[in-house]
């Protein structure tokens, strides 16, 4: 574990952020990190319909272990440009073209960030937590997590990578679509 915090703080000082108060206190308990990280228990969770786990990586984000997961401020932030010009353009003619277009821009921007190191590192991350919910006792869970896992070896196309930027801006396309002004046509027709 002290490994993983020590990975996290290193991360996070590469990205600007200084570690919590809590940090020192927590590395002075756990000890300093070994010179090589320990061989990862193995798992007692066998993922049968890997693909149906896979497709459900989205519902990680429902829990509490996962909600606080989001990508980097700069991309999200880009995305949240996306949206907000998806809600207010004038191309899309209902609410369904606004939802594609919406989910079209969540895959390319999960494309754009997962990047072959950041796959490695969300994997790597995702084992970690189907060992924590496989401790809990939460077996669908963790194969999901596990599913995700392995999906990400070979790209960033799956539920889980777009659900990483959609749940964080949750509410945002709709919210942005009542506070646009309504569109008129040529002739002076209000359109929804």
């Amino acid at each position: 574990m002290t490994c993983s915090i020590c990975r996290a703080e290193a991360t996070g000082a590469r990205n600007g952020f200084s570690p919590p108060p809590a940090y020192a206190e927590a590395l002075r308990i756990l000890g300093s990190a070994p010179a090589a990280p320990p061989p990862s228990p193995g798992l007692a969770v066998e993922v049968t319909a890997e693909l149906a786990h896979q497709m459900a990586g989205a519902a990680l984000f429902e829990d509490p272990l996962f909600m606080t997961w989001i990508p980097e401020e700069d991309d999200l932030r880009r995305f949240a440009l996306r949206v907000d010009e998806v809600a207010t353009s004038q191309l899309y003619i209902d609410a369904r073209q606004r939802q594609q277009a919406f989910e079209h821009a969540a895959d390319d921007a999960a494309a754009a960030y997962f990047t072959p190191q950041r796959r490695a590192l969300y994997a790597r991350r995702l084992v970690e937590m189907a060992h924590i919910l496989a401790s809990e006792k939460r077996v669908d869970a963790a194969r999901t997590a596990l599913a995700v896992s392995r999906a990400l070896e070979k790209d960033a196309l799956n539920p889980f990578c777009r659900a990483l930027f959609t749940h964080a801006l949750k509410g945002r396309l709709e919210e942005k679509q009542q506070d646009a002004p309504p569109r008129t046509t040529p002739s002076g027709l209000v359109t929804p």
